[in-house]
């Protein structure tokens, strides 16, 4: 369309520098971990910080221009994962990058309460989790840079309810694997994390019925406590 020249400039020249991560972000990360909480709250729409205020411009131009902004911003999100596989401890922001971009992109509607309430029909959800998402949760958390397995960790929080039970269920043990993370935000995080999926109902109902939680509820209490 006559717009496409005008969107791939606002995404190349606006968006993608803003959610690109910087050094001071890497010092609040690691410095002022209760403000990066709030910076990277569930939805990720911080407005008074520049990445909250970069994903929002996504949603409001996607909202118009949904088959060009997905073509634009999954290009970007097909490079910068090709970046990664090829030198993946030097090329870690590439992959940040990439599935925040898909996550962004990936939502068209959101609650607080439950996440993600539509998806964007011209990607898949599913395909990116198990490719993408599910590499990083099951890394050891001192090979893989803590901010690529907190990214996978709100992935799933705020695809929750687009992901299957046998999809949840997978993540459960991994969560509870980094309730022990000596990272603050990690550790907080996955408790949130298994908060939300513990609270999930479907068709009336919880998701996980007690016989679920019976194999978990030892280390999940023992973890809990431990924090």
């Amino acid at each position: 369309t006559i717009f496409q020249g005008s969107l791939r400039v606002i995404c190349e020249n606006i968006i993608i520098p803003n959610m690109i991560i910087r050094e001071s972000d890497l010092e609040v990360f690691e410095d002022e971990p209760m403000e990066f909480i709030k910076r990277n709250s569930e939805s990720g729409q911080d407005l008074s910080h520049r990445h909250g205020s970069a994903v929002a411009l996504i949603h409001g131009l996607m909202a118009f221009h949904p088959d060009e902004m997905t073509h634009i911003l999954c290009e970007t999100v097909t490079k910068c994962l090709c970046e990664y596989s090829t030198q993946p401890v030097k090329n870690w922001k590439s992959k940040l990058l990439a599935t925040q971009i898909f996550s962004a992109v990936g939502a068209r509607g959101y609650a607080d309460a439950i996440g993600v309430t539509s998806v964007n029909p011209l990607i898949n959800i599913v395909d990116y989790f198990n490719a993408q998402v599910m590499p990083d949760l099951k890394s050891n958390s001192g090979i893989l840079h803590p901010l690529l397995l907190l990214e996978a960790i709100k992935f799933v929080v705020i695809y929750r309810n687009q992901l299957s039970k046998k999809d949840l269920v997978q993540c459960m043990p991994l969560l509870l694997n980094h309730l022990e993370s000596k990272n603050f935000i990690i550790h907080t995080f996955s408790a949130i994390a298994v908060e939300k999926l513990l609270s999930i109902k479907r068709g009336g109902e919880e998701l996980f019925s007690s016989a679920d939680v019976s194999t978990i509820v030892g280390k999940l209490s023992i973890s809990i406590l431990a924090l």
